[in-house]
């Protein structure tokens, strides 16, 4: 659903715009790898995205039913909070990929997995 969603915004039928400079796609919850990377939410939506030119990131929270909680959610955004700071700035640079779809998976428990 939000492929089409985001497939229907891009192409411009619903209202006048102007393009993007960069999609940022989730946070969804669970893992998007393998095969299913091409198929489901967050990836998705970015790969319509760099279908439509404009670069994207797909953000997915590695959920585990049983570890896992809401507030992982809050320390996924804190993670992946320069990494999309760095995409704007660089796009702002003009030195950004314009081909560029970005996936960042982010671990179960973030905080507890970080490498200083």
């Amino acid at each position: 659903m939000l492929e089409f969603v985001l497939s229907l915004a891009l192409s411009g039928a619903l209202f006048s715009w102007t393009k993007p400079a960069l999609v940022i796609s989730g946070i969804n919850k669970g893992s998007r790898c393998g095969n299913h990377i091409y198929c489901l939410g967050a990836v998705a939506g970015a790969r319509d995205a760099l279908i439509s030119g404009v670069p994207s990131l797909s953000i997915s929270l590695d959920w585990k039913t049983d570890e896992s909680k809401e507030s992982d959610f809050n320390e996924a955004t804190d993670v992946c909070s320069p990494l999309i700071h760095a995409a704007i700035r660089d796009i702002e640079a003009e030195v950004f990929p314009r081909s560029c779809s970005l996936n960042i998976e982010v671990p179960t428990s973030p905080s507890t997995n970080k490498v200083n």
